[in-house]
């Protein structure tokens, strides 16, 4: 892997889109545990190998995975510009190696959820689902070749479980986990975002109440240590400051490219349908069906949903790059850092 040997050039390298990457099945009907359709048969695509969290060419297993994605481009943002802040007051942190840490911190994720969601079609799903997501990255980072310095910052996600707290003794380990406890789908102060965990993450069994007290102990005293030594307050770290820096509007774009035929596609035909003067045939309830049909496949609410609406208004319907001999938008997204990398070299 590329070594972080210039933080003021903030980018991920080839290697960690590499890391992102995944063998994903084809299409599996299984009866589905997850919340909310439980006990329904679903057909889902299911990671086979490694994180499985970028290059997804199929929309549904697009639109499944881009909330996993948007927290960890978003979490990154963020750790990111606090360690670029700190760095100009003299402390001793490196943006880099938090950027390219914190974009494959949740590698295991897929695989956890999956044994959780669809444990009849998962291959030893009990397992994994007791595991927890942040051991299950460790194979998948080591055998990607993560350099150690990247493995001991993911390993430190588990602070409080599996990680003691006070081997937390590094600007990088601080910064990727305090920005992690910020960011959900969006920021989110302290108070909210334990809130939130001590409903959701107590009651699964990923953490004991114990647990989570002593973490929130830890990421207030953190966040305290963090804004001490700079000119800006927890309060102004929101969903529009910082903004996206350019590495995350490309990835970003190139998650959605890798899908945006079949989400064109089915775009297509939601509006087609609500052009047509008699709705009835796509939709018992009619012109309302149809709307309702769009809100629940491309939800407003959701990054992903806004994202591709926005897209496809702007592209007149139109992808912009056809998938017929292109290649995927994660393969192009690894050349073009490999080829900064190759001129960091000359």
């Amino acid at each position: 892997m590329t070594e972080f040997k210039n933080p003021t050039s903030v980018r991920p390298v080839s290697q960690t889109l590499e890391a992102l990457e995944g063998e994903v099945s084809d299409p599996v009907t299984t009866n589905s545990q997850k919340p909310g359709n439980e006990g329904q048969k679903v057909t889902v695509r299911l990671v086979r190998e490694g994180a499985g969290m970028a290059g997804l060419e199929e929309r549904e297993d697009n639109k499944e995975w881009a909330g996993i994605f948007n927290h960890l481009v978003k979490t990154a943002r963020v750790s990111t510009f606090l360690a670029q802040e700190l760095q100009k007051v003299g402390e001793n942190v490196n943006p880099n190696l938090i950027l390219n840490t914190v974009l494959i911190s949740h590698a295991g994720r897929r695989q956890w959820d999956e044994a959780n969601w669809y444990p009849e079609a998962v291959e030893n799903a009990e397992e994994k689902a007791k595991m927890g997501d942040q051991p299950l990255a460790i194979p998948v980072l080591e055998k990607a070749g993560t350099p150690t310095e990247i493995m001991e910052i993911v390993e430190s996600h588990a602070v409080g479980t599996q990680y003691p707290i006070e081997r937390m003794d590094t600007w990088e380990k601080k910064l990727a986990l305090y920005a992690d406890f910020r960011v959900s789908q969006n920021l989110m102060n302290l108070d909210e975002r334990f809130e939130d965990l001590s409903k959701r993450a107590v009651p699964a069994g990923r953490l004991t109440k114990e647990q989570l007290d002593a973490i929130e102990a830890w990421a207030r005293k953190t966040e305290e240590e963090i804004f001490s030594r700079i000119s800006i307050t927890p309060a102004e770290i929101t969903d529009n400051f910082p903004p996206q820096p350019r590495w995350e509007r490309y990835i970003r774009r190139l998650y959605i490219n890798d899908a945006e035929e079949g989400i064109f596609a089915r775009l297509n035909t939601l509006h087609d349908a609500l052009k047509a003067e008699d709705n009835f045939t796509f939709s018992p309830e009619g012109f309302q069906g149809v709307i309702k049909r769009m809100d629940l496949e491309f939800p407003e609410n959701t990054w992903w949903g806004k994202y591709v609406r926005q897209l496809y208004k702007d592209r007149h319907g139109v992808p912009f790059h056809p998938r017929i001999g292109k290649q995927r938008g994660i393969t192009r997204a690894i050349e073009f850092y490999k080829s900064l990398e190759s001129d960091d070299q000359t």
